[in-house]
């Protein structure tokens, strides 16, 4: 199962480590993409939905 190689940081901790698997299946190769993408900081999860995370640039 995929989610066996996704723990948190520390127990009180919201931050999850991700460590890559060997994939196995199409589906594998979708949630590893999702997982890459979450550690790229451009999407986060939400409500167990993948939404990207929109970066704006402020002009000073």
């Amino acid at each position: 199962m995929a989610t066996n190689n996704i723990k948190l940081i520390s127990p009180d901790s919201k931050l999850l480590q991700y460590t890559q698997i060997e994939l196995k299946d199409p589906t594998d190769a979708y949630l590893e993409s999702c997982f890459a993408a979450i550690q790229q900081n451009r999407y986060t999860i939400e409500s167990n939905t993948l939404v990207q995370i929109g970066q704006t640039n402020k002009k000073s």
